[in-house]
C-alpha cells in the first residue's frame, strides 16, 4: 500500500507540473502563429499534437482525429512537428512546414501520415509531386532558417511540457501521452468545451 501511495502521489505531482507547463506555455502551445492549423482556425475547442511522420502510434490516430476534426466543425487543429525518428522524419517535417507556405499543409500531411511507407526524402518529394505542391518552391523554403527554428522552438515546448514521445496531444488542459481513440478524442473535446 505504501508503494501504491507513493506511485500515486508521484503521478499526481507530476500531472500538476504538467497542467503548470500547460499554462505556463500556453501562449506558444495554443497560438504559436508558426504552427500550422488544420479544421476551422477559429474553432471554439483547440487540439494539440505532436507527432512524427514515422510514429506508428501516430500514424493510427491520423485517421481518428482528422475525422473528428471534419464530423465537429468548431476544432482548431494546431500540429506540432516533432521529428524524433531521424533524418527522414526530420526532412519530412521541414516539407510539411515549407508545404504550408504554399496552403497544402494540411493534404500534405495527412497524405505523409497515411502513405504506409517508411517517410524518407525520396518518399517525401514522391508524396509531394502528389499532392501537387511546387516542387523547387518547396526545397526552396525547406532551407529557410525560420523552418529549423520552428522545429528547434517545438523540440523545447516538448521538454518543458514532459512530452516523452509522440503521439502527445493537449486539449483543453487534458495532455494525453499516447495515441487515442475516436472516442476518446471527442469525450475530450467535448469536456473542454463544456468547461470554457
Amino acid at each position: 500500500e505504501a508503494v501504491q501511495e507513493l506511485e500515486r502521489r508521484k503521478q499526481a505531482e507530476s500531472r500538476q507540473q504538467r497542467d503548470e507547463a500547460i499554462a505556463a506555455n500556453s501562449e506558444q502551445l495554443f497560438s504559436d502563429p508558426a504552427s500550422p492549423v488544420v479544421g476551422d482556425p477559429e474553432g471554439d475547442v483547440t487540439v494539440v499534437e505532436f507527432f512524427d511522420y514515422n510514429c506508428g502510434y501516430c500514424r493510427r490516430m491520423t485517421e481518428d482525429i482528422f475525422e473528428l476534426v471534419e464530423d465537429d466543425g468548431d476544432i482548431r487543429f494546431v500540429l506540432k512537428e516533432l521529428p524524433i525518428f531521424g533524418e527522414g522524419s526530420r526532412f519530412a517535417a521541414k516539407a510539411a512546414l515549407a508545404a504550408d507556405r504554399q496552403g497544402l499543409y494540411g493534404e500534405f500531411h495527412y497524405a505523409l501520415m497515411t502513405a504506409g511507407v517508411t517517410i524518407d526524402q525520396a518518399s517525401t518529394m514522391a508524396i509531394a509531386a502528389e499532392v501537387g505542391l511546387d516542387l523547387a518552391q518547396l526545397e526552396e523554403d525547406m532551407l529557410d532558417p525560420a523552418i529549423d527554428a520552428q522545429l528547434d522552438a517545438n523540440y523545447r515546448l516538448a521538454r518543458a511540457l514532459g512530452v516523452e514521445g509522440t503521439p502527445a496531444t493537449v486539449i483543453g488542459e487534458t495532455f494525453l501521452p499516447g495515441a487515442r481513440g475516436y472516442d476518446e478524442l471527442a469525450a475530450l473535446v467535448a469536456k473542454a468545451r463544456a468547461a470554457q
